[in-house]
This record gives structure tokens, C-alpha cells and sequence, in this order.
């Protein structure tokens, strides 16, 4: 497919188009390593039924797709959007109506406006490096939100950029969003204008990010969502008030707009409560939605492997484990890869350590527990589901200095866990060590003897 003709809707400089197209030769080269990636949903009619319901569905809205400003954006009025309103909405008449709501919406809210600011800003930044305009719109965006995601959010050089089966992806702590978290200082430093301008760019950046994408892979591209309820302590801390009223229109939109974008949703780490009150809501939910729908307690990992390379599991694991810290306390600032420390274990409460096992040659640890006793337990999870290094044993103080190591070669996350569930009333502490010999390290060791 000619790049070029992808961004037919406005012309661009040497410099624009040069961009454009090293960001989605890169796309390419990225969603073309991903083991097992399974297009799900083509960008033209599955057969002739739907082949003749497009077409319909042409004739039903006639003037809509050829008159006004929208009628000159290939991720309005183009296929692509429009089949993604037909398997949304099954028939055309449904379809119809879902369209030209979301033609009302985009004039109450004089998306064109924005539309024809950002799109010659995309090209020249690439459609894949949200953060760069987000930090243009919420100062200090990233510190802000407590949101991760390959593809539909934030990316590292060098991490999957698609879950297994081809989706981008984006995963948020919801204890981000409760009083006293990172999200309520965004809305004490930024007015609701503010915010509500930065939703408003949000969704018209990504039905034109998502569009180019699906005609660029050959398929519809899709987000996989994963919300984090760990350090959620009641349904009622669950979304910090404020933030959703100023939520409620902007999700509003979204749902005429953002068509058939979702993957899969994973909430994991739920409480009994949100997992029941899920089974009770799920019976009134389209049985298509809510077969995209997973909810999981803290026994999420081997799930989510299925559709999540090791590697972004080990990154979730992390964030999960701060999750809910209020930004700039001593505990938000606890980085996961400080290998050493002591800890107290209150009464039900557990520590997890990640290690990231593709650029690890040699892990080793030591700890003891500093009063009564502890159950600690090593589990390397990878691409064939978990392994378990050590068993869940208690050990008593009186042990002294518990030594062990894992297997050279393994592969994927090892999760070190101290626990202190088994106890109701009082806590522990543990003195721990963990040392991790880099791939790099050794290989700089080696260049270095030669």
C-alpha cells in the first residue's frame, strides 16, 4: 500500500510526509515481530452480505458523506468507519442513526476545529508518539494520570507495541483516580477548560490515529484496556467524584464516535464486591460486549498472559504495586527496582518484587524475616503459562538467612513475594536482598577481560 495515499485529507511538507512514513515503516516492523499476531477484523466487507449493507448503508446517508467539512476526512466518512459502525450496530438503519449522531456531536463541539489544528501536527510528531502532544495540552501529563500503553498511550523503544492478537493497548490504576491520588492534582493544576479541551483533542487524535493505523495493518486497529483496582478500598473511593463529572460528556462522545474500538477489557485485582456486582450488571450488557469483558481478582496473571507479552506483565506488576500513592509521597518514589530494603508486612498484606527475566543473566536472593515468621514463595511466569521456583513456605525468624536463586535461562517475569496473609492481627518485617546480573553487565565484563 502506498503510504502517501493514507493522508488524503490535507497536503503536507517534505519534512511531514518524511516523518509520516519513517513512523509507519517502523509500526510495520514492529507489528510484524510479534509472534502470533491474528488480524481479527479486515478493513474491507468479510463477505457479500456486508458488502451490500455498506453500500446501503451509503445510499441511507447520502448528503451526510459528501456535504460539510467532515465530508473531506477519510475517518469520518471513509469504509473504514463505516463498517466499523455496521458491526457495531449490526443493521443499517442502526448504523445510520449512530452516524449522524456523531455528526451532531462533532458540530456541538466544533470538532472539524480541532480536527484541521491537529492533523498536520500529527504528521510531522508520528501517530504513535501520544505523549509528545499530550504534554502540549496537560503539563506534566504522564506524572498526571497514572495511565500506561503500547500503541494507545505511552511507549518505551524496544517494548510490544500489540497484545498477541494485533490490539494496541493502554492500562490505568483506578486508584490513581481516588481523593488525595496523581489524578486529583491534575485537577487541582488544570482548570475544567483545560481538561475538557484535552479530552475533546484525545478522541478527535485517536479516530484519526486509529483509522490511518487500520488502513495501514490491513485490519481494524483496536485498544486491549486493563484497569488495575489494586489499593481500591471501597466502591465508593473508585472514581474521584469530581473527575467524573467532567468525565460523564466526554465519555458521552466517545461513545458516538470511538465505534467498535475495543479489544478486549480486563479489570484485574477486583474485590469480591466489584466481581459480583459484575456477574448481576453483565446480564443486562450485549452479550458482544460482554464477551470482551474479564474480570479477575489477584489471580489475573495467567489470563492476561494470553493476550499480553511477559515483558508488559512484568510492567503492570510494577505499577500495580504503586498504584494508588499519592504523587511525590515516599512510597510513589519506592521504585520497584531498588533491590534492597526492609520492609513491615501489616496484618493481610503482601510485597512483591518483579524482575524483568529477557535482560537478566543471574538472579539471586537472601532475606530473613525480622519477627515470628513469613511465607515466601518464586514464580517465573513466561510464555507457557507460570513455573513455580519456590514453592509458598512459611519460614520462621529463627531460620535466619533463607538463600535461593532462579534457573539460568529462564525466561519471561519472576514475581518474589512476601506474605503475611496468613496472619489477622499483627504484622512482620522482612529484610530482603535481590541481585540481578544484567545481560549487559556481563557482556561489558567479557569486552572488558578481552
Amino acid at each position: 500500500m502506498n503510504i502517501p495515499s493514507l493522508l488524503v485529507t490535507h497536503s503536507h511538507s517534505p519534512a511531514q510526509t518524511k516523518n509520516h512514513n519513517d513512523f509507519m515503516a517502523a509500526l510495520a516492523r514492529r507489528s510484524s515481530s510479534i509472534a502470533g499476531v491474528v488480524p481479527q477484523d479486515p478493513i474491507t466487507p468479510r463477505d457479500d452480505d456486508e458488502a451490500n449493507k455498506l453500500a446501503l448503508l451509503k445510499v441511507a446517508l447520502g448528503d451526510a458523506l459528501t456535504i460539510g467539512r467532515h465530508s473531506k476526512y477519510e475517518e469520518v466518512v471513509g469504509d473504514v468507519n463505516l463498517l466499523r459502525h455496521l458491526r457495531g450496530l449490526i443493521t443499517v438503519k442502526e448504523a445510520k442513526k449512530k452516524f449522524l449522531a456523531g455528526l451532531e456531536m462533532r458540530e456541538k463541539h466544533n470538532l472539524d476545529d480541532i480536527r484541521d489544528e491537529w492533523a498536520p501536527k500529527l504528521d510531522a510528531m508520528g501517530y504513535d508518539l501520544m505523549q509528545k502532544w499530550r504534554n502540549n495540552l496537560i503539563e506534566d501529563w504522564s506524572q498526571s494520570c497514572g495511565g500506561m500503553g503500547g500503541g494507545a498511550g505511552w511507549e518505551e523503544e524496544g517494548w510490544p507495541s500489540r497484545t498477541v492478537s494485533g490490539c494496541m493497548y493502554n492500562c490505568v490504576s483506578i486508584a490513581d483516580w481516588q481523593p488525595g491520588s496523581k489524578t486529583e492534582g491534575m485537577l487541582f493544576r488544570n482548570t475544567e477548560e483545560e481538561v475538557r479541551r484535552y479530552q475533546l483533542v484525545d478522541i478527535v487524535v485517536h479516530q484519526m490515529r486509529f483509522d490511518r493505523i487500520s488502513r495501514y495493518d490491513g485490519y481494524m486497529a483496536k485498544v486491549c484496556f486493563v484497569w488495575d483496582f489494586n489499593g481500591v478500598t471501597t466502591m465508593f473511593q473508585m472514581q474521584n467524584k469530581e473527575w467524573k463529572r467532567r468525565m460523564d460528556e466526554m465519555d458521552a462522545l466517545r461513545g458516538e464516535l470511538h465505534i467498535e474500538y475495543l479489544g478486549k477489557f480486563y479489570l484485574i485485582n477486583a474485590s469480591w464486591i466489584v466481581r459480583k456486582l459484575y456477574s448481576i450488571i453483565r446480564l443486562a450488557i450485549p452479550s458482544r460486549t460482554a464477551a470482551k469483558v474479564v474480570v479477575l481478582g489477584t489471580d489475573w496473571r495467567e489470563e492476561v498472559l494470553q493476550e499480553f507479552d511477559p515483558k508488559v506483565v512484568a510492567l503492570m506488576l510494577k505499577l500495580s504495586n504503586k498504584s494508588g500513592k499519592p504523587k511525590g509521597s515516599d512510597a510513589a518514589n519506592q521504585e520497584q527496582e531498588d533491590l534492597v530494603g526492609t520492609i513491615h508486612l501489616s496484618a493481610g498484606s503482601k510485597k512483591e518484587v518483579v524482575i524483568d527475566l529477557d535482560s537478566a543473566l543471574e538472579v539471586t536472593w537472601n532475606f530473613q524475616a525480622t519477627s515470628r515468621d513469613i511465607n515466601f514463595s518464586a514464580v517465573v511466569t513466561g510464555a507457557d503459562g507460570p513455573l513455580t521456583i519456590v514453592e509458598d513456605t512459611r519460614y520462621a525468624a529463627s531460620e535466619g538467612n533463607i538463600v535461593g536463586s532462579c534457573p539460568k535461562g529462564s525466561m519471561g517475569i519472576l514475581v518474589l513475594c512476601w506474605d503475611n496473609s496468613h496472619s489477622w492481627l499483627r504484622g512482620n518485617g522482612v529484610e530482603y536482598e535481590v541481585v540481578v546480573v544484567s545481560k549487559e553487565e556481563e557482556s561489558a565484563g567479557e569486552t572488558k577481560e578481552f
